[in-house]
């Protein structure tokens, strides 16, 4: 009856982890490690003997003891066979499934990494492991749990099901860092991809793409000719190399402003109406450009008692602004003009004056150069 309950909770989690699975697989396919139902009972010696490393093990695994219950799995399932010891195993995936579906998805991650750590090659716990972490946002180490996992399948059907589960993850996670301009982390994410998967030339030019929004076109022509087939990338090559050289003629091509690092974020000098100087944090995730209510006063536009206002979510809570038009606004020879900003009427950190927002940055096609410390202005394609 012990064997049958096992492999009960083994074909559960099977249907339970088909997330990482596509839904097309056979929800009978046999686990890959486990073995067959043993066509006699289990005698009572080995039910004695089941019993007690179980509750052993359960007791571990309530407790949150997941380094201690990992260890004490390697030790026992020395003494039980292979059928037994599936059993055991099943545990863990049954303990740190149930702690993600209550939204404990760290202690599930927890657990899950002590395990592998002596059971490395279990494809549904790499499954589950990627899951978490994909929820987590660690989009990397859910890439890398399931590379790990079509490593240890040995079906071609399941290596190709977790592909799948691979090329589906790949584009969410460029998406997140496009999101925040992060090219510096699309080019090491591409060639980590590369190390994991050599011959897959969609990730060479990933990779190439990054280099050019970095300004490298040396080192995107080199990837691009490692990757073989690279004609659907050439015509992106060359405009990209001509905008940064300047040779499409526009007024703001291959215009750069220097950039002051400042822990992980970048300051930049600005101009207000022709005359005020300023110095604004570089924030590519701001809706709208935030100035000081000191340095507005400097400017003679503060205050504006009658001014509309707009409530702000940011990283410390919501904060309400006043809202005002400017002349000009300049960075280098980059000018918009009226733009509506807000006024910052909180005391602002040491060391600037205000935010620079994609509403400014928006009005042109840009790239944040990290490696050279240089924003890198480009005419804005139509």
């Amino acid at each position: 009856m012990r064997q049958t309950a096992a492999w009960t909770l083994v074909l559960a989690l099977g249907v339970a982890l088909g997330w990482a699975l596509a839904p097309r697989a056979p929800t009978t396919a046999p686990a890959q490690r486990t073995m067959p139902l043993a066509e006699v009972a289990p005698s009572q010696a080995q039910m004695a003997r089941m019993s007690e490393p179980r509750q052993e093990l359960a007791r571990l695994l309530e407790a949150f003891a997941f380094a201690e219950a990992a260890q004490y799995l390697q030790t026992t399932r020395r003494r039980l066979d292979r059928a037994e010891g599936a059993e055991l195993r099943a545990l863990f995936t049954a303990q740190a499934l149930a702690l993600q579906q209550r939204g404990e998805t760290l202690r599930a991650v927890a657990l899950l990494k002590a395990y592998l750590s002596v059971e490395h090659d279990d494809i549904d716990a790499l499954a589950l492991l990627a899951q978490c972490r994909v929820q987590l946002g660690d989009h990397a180490g859910a890439l890398e749990a399931l590379y790990a996992a079509r490593g240890f399948a040995a079906q071609v059907e399941q290596q190709a099901l977790f592909t799948q589960r691979i090329r589906a993850l790949v584009p969410q996670y460029r998406a997140r860092l496009e999101s925040r301009a992060d090219h510096e982390a699309l080019a090491a994410m591409f060639a980590d991809l590369i190390t994991l998967e050599p011959d897959y030339a969609p990730y060479r030019i990933g990779l190439a793409q990054a280099q050019l929004a970095l300004g490298d076109v040396a080192a995107a022509e080199a990837t691009l000719q490692s990757a073989g087939q690279t004609s659907a990338l050439d015509a992106q090559l060359a405009s990209l190399r001509a905008q940064l050289d300047g040779g499409s003629g526009g007024e703001s091509v291959g215009a750069s402003v220097a950039l002051q690092p400042a822990g992980e974020h970048f300051l930049v000098e600005a101009v207000l109406n022709g005359r005020r100087k300023l110095t604004l944090l570089l924030d590519t995730g701001a809706s709208l450009t935030l100035i000081s209510a000191a340095a507005l006063r400097d400017a003679g536009l503060w205050p504006q008692y009658d001014s509309e206002r707009m409530r702000l979510q940011t990283a410390n809570g919501p904060i309400d602004v006043a809202l005002l038009q400017v002349e000009t606004l300049s960075l280098g020879t980059q000018t918009v003009a009226d733009l509506q900003v807000g006024a910052w009427e909180l005391d602002t950190p040491h060391g600037f004056d205000g935010l620079l927002g994609v509403d400014f940055l928006n009005r042109f096609d840009y790239v944040v150069d990290r490696r050279s410390a240089q924003l890198r202005f480009m005419a804005k394609t139509p």
